[in-house]
């Protein structure tokens, strides 16, 4: 990998951890689509990219979430007694979704992906901060946990995280504040804890998978060791970063510029601009 192509990754990286720790979404949002990106300038295979980008992104986010669930444990941010109920469903989920996407064309993923983004873009327009309300939740002793509405969540959320490469924690935060009654930062930072094990399992399976050609060098299964080397580091100093930030700014100003860009990566995703392109042909 060029030193140019190493810095821009690194750049990616910063922007991706920051934006995660600002607007508590997964740094996937941006990993995946950037190192699709990447392969896309190449003659690169596009069912290929898009299957590696996913399993990059699920290789990188383990490293970020377990940056940011170590500081939610620290500060007392988890829901206590949910996390042996989450993670046997995450994980099983995060396994079938990671399957399901290597034997289904890279195309289905991409509209997936987009339609995921498209979500995302409401979401972060429509809905409110979650730092600046419902932190009157319950308390822990109040909190009512339920194993199997838990374990669906964590199935579904799994099977999402796995498919398109993250995105599980925009199930997981409010499925939780809705089941436990818990306060939302400590649902955030169960979320946070339980995309380690989900991240794992899922790049796990991309890991084990053997691409019938390895179209790109430094390659683990389907995981980019390369761009994982240049993004890890950054995208873990962006967390950091967005947590020490993230009071200065204004989080409705920052929600609605990242919906626009949410909007854009998944038009691109489903070559909406280029069909536009040759519509005015």
């Amino acid at each position: 990998m060029e030193s140019q192509t190493f810095i821009a990754f690194a750049a990616v990286g910063l922007f991706a951890g920051t934006i995660a720790s600002l607007l508590g979404v997964g740094g996937g949002i941006v990993f995946m689509p950037a190192v699709f990106y990447y392969y896309s300038l190449s003659s690169i295979d596009a069912d290929f990219a898009v299957k590696s980008a996913v399993a990059t992104s699920l290789a990188m986010i383990v490293f970020t979430a377990m940056s940011g669930g170590l500081g939610h444990f620290r500060k007392g941010n988890y829901i206590p007694g949910a996390l042996k109920w989450l993670v046997p469903g995450s994980v099983a989920g995060a396994a079938a979704g990671s399957h399901f996407a290597l034997i289904v064309h890279g195309e289905s993923i991409k509209a997936a992906y987009a339609v995921f983004l498209f979500i995302i873009a409401i979401q972060m327009v429509f809905g409110k901060d979650k730092r600046r309300t419902c932190d009157g939740g319950g308390s822990d002793n109040e909190a009512r946990i339920s194993a199997m509405p838990l374990l669906l969540v964590g199935l579904v959320s799994g099977v999402l995280s796995g498919f398109v490469g993250g995105g599980g924690g925009v199930i997981i935060v409010p499925a939780l504040y809705f089941l436990t009654r818990s306060p939302i930062t400590k649902c955030v930072g169960e979320s946070t804890l339980l995309i380690i094990f989900t991240a794992a399992a899922g790049s796990i399976r991309f890991i084990l998978a053997s691409p019938l050609e390895m179209e790109a060098p430094l390659m683990v299964g389907y995981v980019n060791i390369a761009i994982c080397a240049a993004m890890v580091p950054a995208a873990i100093l962006g967390a950091r970063l967005g947590v020490s930030i993230s009071s200065r700014v204004n989080p409705d100003i920052l929600r609605r510029a990242f919906s626009v860009v949410c909007v854009f990566i998944g038009l691109e995703m489903i070559d909406a601009f280029t069909l536009l392109q040759n519509f005015f042909k």
